[in-house]
């Protein structure tokens, strides 16, 4: 299977060793491995207004990397006129981190097994940054959402206007489609449990629902994790240009889905690797 990530880069698809430790000795680094609608993006906001975190952004996007726009901020390696993997690295973290010197990256599943190829040496380079996994404990909520926002078209609230909103409020049920991104998202959360199991690492686990409840206390214990020696206790959960895209339809939708597929959720439960959280608030 082709690397899309790695094709953005023809001068250099590789990440060597002897930029990752170089980048380590001068910035924190972390990364949250994320699955689809789990509150990812309003995260990354958040992180880059707190001005503690950096801008834990989908850098190596399959999609966005082959553009020449910004998209959230995104910068590919377009327009930072460079083909050349350690280069863009390098450049994305001096210009992204925080004053504090911590700088993030999200990898979805496809993203983490793109950009892990192109690494030097894998096991080396995850031992240099500090680790968090976000996962979503309401799988039917997750899936009804990502069906949404896949068949509208519409998948975040800064998209708002006239003609997404409406896409998105048109969406009719369909059991099938909410069980088939079921499925899609327990891949992906299979693919992380047996990724982990093989490095023989644990990450730092959190949820959306984390999020919702305390975002504050999330900000700062991401930032506790990554350097107990922080004072986060004023760090700010801002949000400006994001919010939720559940609603009414939503909950009744995920109360119909729970009644007519119990037996399908059961099952699906029994192959979903169980979720868990280390997140701890301060308050």
């Amino acid at each position: 299977m082709a690397n899309k990530v790695a094709q953005a880069f023809g001068e250099n698809a590789t990440i060597h060793d002897g930029v990752m430790r170089e980048l380590a000795w001068r910035t924190q680094l972390y990364v949250i491995f994320i699955l689809p609608r789990t509150g990812s993006t309003w995260l990354m906001e958040m992180a880059e207004n707190s001005g503690v975190l950096g801008t834990p952004q989908e850098w190596f996007n399959e999609d966005w990397i082959h553009t020449a726009e910004l998209a959230m901020g995104c910068r590919p390696p377009q327009l930072v006129a460079t083909k050349c993997a350690d280069e863009y690295l390098r450049k994305t973290v001096a210009d992204y981190r925080s004053p504090y010197g911590i700088m993030g990256l999200q990898l979805s599943p496809y993203q983490a097994r793109s950009v892990g190829d192109m690494l030097e040496t894998p096991r080396a380079s995850i031992d240099l940054v500090t680790r968090f996994y976000l996962r979503r404990a309401n799988i039917v909520g997750q899936a009804i959402s990502l069906f949404r926002s896949v068949r509208s078209g519409f998948f975040h609230s800064y998209q708002d206007g006239a003609v997404s909103r409406s896409n998105l409020d048109t969406v009719e049920y369909d059991a099938e489609a909410i069980r088939s991104w079921c499925e899609h998202i327990v891949a992906g959360e299979v693919y992380f449990d047996r990724t982990f199991r093989r490095l023989g690492i644990a990450p730092a686990c959190f949820t959306y629902e984390d999020i919702v409840e305390k975002p504050r206390d999330v900000l700062a214990w991401m930032a506790n994790c990554i350097d107990n020696r922080l004072d986060a206790r004023n760090i700010t959960a801002k949000s400006s240009r994001l919010s939720k895209l559940g609603g009414k339809s939503s909950e009744q939708w995920e109360q119909r889905f729970r009644a007519e597929q119990a037996d399908y959720l059961v099952a699906l439960d029994s192959r979903r690797p169980a979720v868990r959280s280390d997140f701890q608030s301060d308050q």
